[in-house]
């Protein structure tokens, strides 16, 4: 009896171990990340790709921003760029499901460089996703080059004779 009750009072000790450990890595996540604030730089080249791209952000709570995917990147077309914004980690920052609708509106960013907001979204507590476009000069599009585009090349020679 004596020896159940020993085994009992260790399990019982370990098991509340177990929840203050477990208490203090929760996080409460109590300062949501309502807006965003972010600067582009990039030059508008055919085939440019993600590393072409640099973002910065100066928005408190906001760990990291990456370009995911860069689409249209061929003459003539206006490029369209994927980010992932992700919040701190562990930090009680967070993207609210209160304000999901309010991060999908272009009202939820500032941006400054040459883009234009298309659409963004909520992807979890810690990650929003916003996709952009170009609007540099030349609408935003990607320049066709007079000596690098085959059907330019073709009528200047053909101009020529």
């Amino acid at each position: 009896m004596n020896k159940t009750k020993g085994v009992a009072a260790l399990v019982f000790a370990a098991a509340m171990m177990m929840g203050l450990t477990t208490a203090a890595y929760a996080v409460t996540y109590d300062d949501p990340i309502d807006s965003v604030s972010l600067n582009f730089d990039y030059e508008l080249a055919s085939g440019m790709g993600t590393n072409d791209i640099d973002v910065t952000c100066d928005t408190d709570g906001v760990d990291s921003v990456t370009v995911s995917s860069i689409a249209n990147t061929t003459y003539g077309k206006r490029p369209t760029v994927t980010l992932k914004i992700k919040a701190e980690t562990g930090s009680g920052y967070y993207f609210s499901k209160d304000d999901a609708a309010e991060l999908k509106t272009a009202g939820a960013f500032s941006l400054s460089g040459d883009v234009e907001y298309k659409s963004s979204k909520r992807v979890s507590n810690s990650q929003l996703q916003l996709v952009w476009r170009s609007k540099a000069p030349n609408g935003g599009m990607i320049p066709v080059s007079l000596n690098g585009h085959p059907r330019m090349r073709r009528r200047s020679i053909l101009q020529s004779c």
